[in-house]
């Protein structure tokens, strides 16, 4: 992940992209959004997922997208 990057929590990503904290973190793992990075989280073990702005923006206009093409086209 560059630097230079604007970062978001998975809390923050989740708002933008309208899911819940937990399916943004099960896509940080599964890939979906794969310049994601898991902070260390002490001695809890739950640590802290960073995503990059870009990425969650790139994410919701495809998931936009893919939704506005299974919607009825006028006729």
């Amino acid at each position: 992940m560059s630097t230079d990057q604007t970062l978001l929590s998975a809390s923050r990503a989740s708002a933008i992209l309208h899911v819940s904290v937990k399916t943004v973190t099960r896509w940080c793992i599964d890939g979906t959004l794969p310049s994601a990075e898991k902070l260390d989280g002490g001695r809890g073990g739950r640590g802290t997922w960073l995503i990059a702005e870009s990425e969650v923006y790139d994410l919701a206009e495809r998931r936009r997208a893919e939704l506005l093409q299974r919607l009825p086209q006028p006729t």
